[in-house]
């Protein structure tokens, strides 16, 4: 836990958060971060999508959840929102995709990077992507629970078509904010 309360990915994102009030964001692996609360509090409508039900307590204004495999969202929906979210953020989520960590389904190897597509599909021009993965000296998977990334993975998986404006690195075991 970070000093205010909350784990260190997300205060990470908190602290590189610098989106105009208004923007909407889209939160890919929604299932139990702080986050939805943090931004919906600060003026933001936030939109929250995972394969898991819903772990809010209490619903919350100007907030959305989405019961859905993010990689498999229908055609139809990704149409209808393509180049419209101001940002999306992803906390500690994408490094499970495709591996099966939560019985989703079929298993597959290039999930993390089906996802990243989609993203950048559904951002907006000059959109902003916030992503945090673990992050060592080398690539691997443990199994069905996650990924680690090294830099060229997530170069070559992650980053794609995306400008990266920062990164920031943080040490708590691994870690790494995009």
């Amino acid at each position: 836990q970070g000093s205010n309360g909350y784990d260190h990915d997300t205060a990470a994102v908190l602290r590189e958060f610098d989106e105009p009030e208004g923007s909407r964001v889209l939160e890919v692996g929604a299932h139990d971060e702080p986050l939805a609360n943090v931004l919906i509090a600060s003026g933001f409508s936030v939109v929250g999508i995972d394969l898991r039900e819903c772990d809010l307590k209490n619903p919350l204004p100007r907030y959305q959840y989405i019961r859905h495999d993010f990689c498999e969202l229908p055609w139809l929906c990704l149409l209808e929102t393509t180049q419209d979210w101001d940002s999306i953020v992803s906390i500690s989520a994408i490094e499970h995709f495709g591996l099966g960590t939560y019985s989703e389904g079929r298993s597959h190897p290039f999930y993390d990077v089906i996802a990243l597509r989609i993203m950048w599909w559904l951002l907006r021009e000059g959109g902003t992507v916030y992503l945090t993965v673990p992050y060592n000296k080398t690539y691997r998977v443990h199994g069905k629970d996650y990924r680690v990334y090294d830099r060229r993975s997530v170069e070559d998986r992650l980053v794609q078509d995306f400008t990266v404006e920062r990164e920031a690195f943080f040490t708590c075991g691994e870690g790494v904010v995009i």
